[in-house]
């Protein structure tokens, strides 16, 4: 500081201002004490008694954390319907500020929300933020599978019994087949590839990002980031194989043919001769019926009850079924909300 034009040196600290009000007395932080207290308590109950699992909050498999002894601790995140409900519980209500860019010749659909939240007076007591873009990942690839020339179903199919491709009719198709080699069917792409109707899901990233700044914000309002974190479901995508628990040997005889006799190295049906074992699906048509549930899912408890299949499927099988699980649980979360109030 400067006085009379010198410079002086500062020898005042923060435990020595001694204007009224400056410090928190003894008196008030044991009153604050208890209140932080109380509020933990009254949160806690509030958690048990009024939120529901899988609409309010859910467990993503996979980001347990640990106690001291080492044992798994549930992580939950916070979903849309909770937060509105926590904030509600303070008796205050959300305001939304969107910055927005979009480029729809480019494919680009970017949001960013800042929530705040506010007394019934209109005190500005919290705030959070969130954005989305269809840069993500999860948005902006599909994986590409091979479509019927006729009914345009992603239902093509190898076929076991014979050389060529067949339109599963289980899953949609209509039954066509294809001789190997069809160039309508092998001129495919596949894998992963840009998606091509972005501007089908704009409305769902519009809708992730307020989601986003909203659970932000009630996190910040009840201070309750210990109970629950946000978009946990971000980092995983499915559950992990389920851990294996030690059998007894069993002393009863093995049943006959159990598992596929090999010849000539490849799986066979001992009964028919046939290579392969028709009475068992393929790995490809097990992650089409598994893509097929995880589409009905309609809440996230269904949605986890799914990831104990996609863990057996071999590694390969996996990516396409992480994504779409991933995709689906956004959808859940985005669409989740309670009745007559704004998603």
């Amino acid at each position: 500081m400067e006085a009379n034009g010198h410079a002086v040196e500062s020898k005042s600290t923060a435990l020595a201002v001694t204007s009224p009000g400056a410090i928190i007395s003894t008196t008030e932080m044991r009153a604050a004490l208890q209140a932080a207290k109380e509020q933990q308590d009254l949160l806690g109950l509030f958690v048990r008694d009024v939120m529901t699992e899988g609409i309010d909050y859910g467990t993503i498999p996979g980001t347990e954390r640990k106690d001291k002894g080492g044992n798994p601790i549930p992580n939950r995140t916070l979903l849309k319907p909770g937060a509105e409900k926590l904030i509600a519980f303070f008796r205050c209500r959300p305001r939304f500020k969107l910055r927005r860019n979009e480029d729809p010749t480019a494919g680009l659909y970017a949001y960013e929300f800042r929530c705040e939240i506010l007394t019934a007076a209109g005190d500005v007591v919290a705030e959070g933020f969130g954005s989305a873009s269809s840069l993500e990942s999860k948005y902006r690839w599909r994986t590409a599978q091979r479509t019927c020339p006729k009914c345009k179903q992603p239902a093509v199919r190898t076929s076991q019994k014979e050389p060529g491709y067949y339109c599963w009719s289980k899953i949609g198709g209509c039954g066509a087949k294809f001789p190997a080699g069809d160039p309508a069917i092998e001129g495919q792409q596949l894998g992963r590839v840009e998606n091509p109707d972005m501007a089908d899901v704009a409305n769902t990233i519009l809708k992730m990002a307020k989601k986003r700044a909203m659970v932000d914000a009630a996190l910040a309002l009840a201070r309750c980031s210990d109970l629950f974190g946000q978009d946990l479901e971000d980092l995983v995508d499915v559950a992990p194989p389920a851990a294996k628990t030690e059998s007894k040997p069993s002393t009863a005889p093995p049943a006959a043919a159990a598992k596929p006799t090999t010849k000539d190295g490849e799986a066979y049906n001992p009964k028919t001769g046939e290579l392969g074992d028709p009475s068992q699906p393929l790995p490809e048509e097990l992650v089409a019926d598994i893509n097929e549930k995880i589409g009905q899912a309609q809440s996230l408890s269904e949605l986890n009850a799914i990831a104990p299949r996609v863990a057996k499927l071999p590694d390969a099988l996996k990516p396409a079924l992480r994504q779409a699980f991933a995709a689906r649980k956004d959808y859940i979360a985005a669409h989740s909300r309670q009745p007559g109030q704004e998603g």
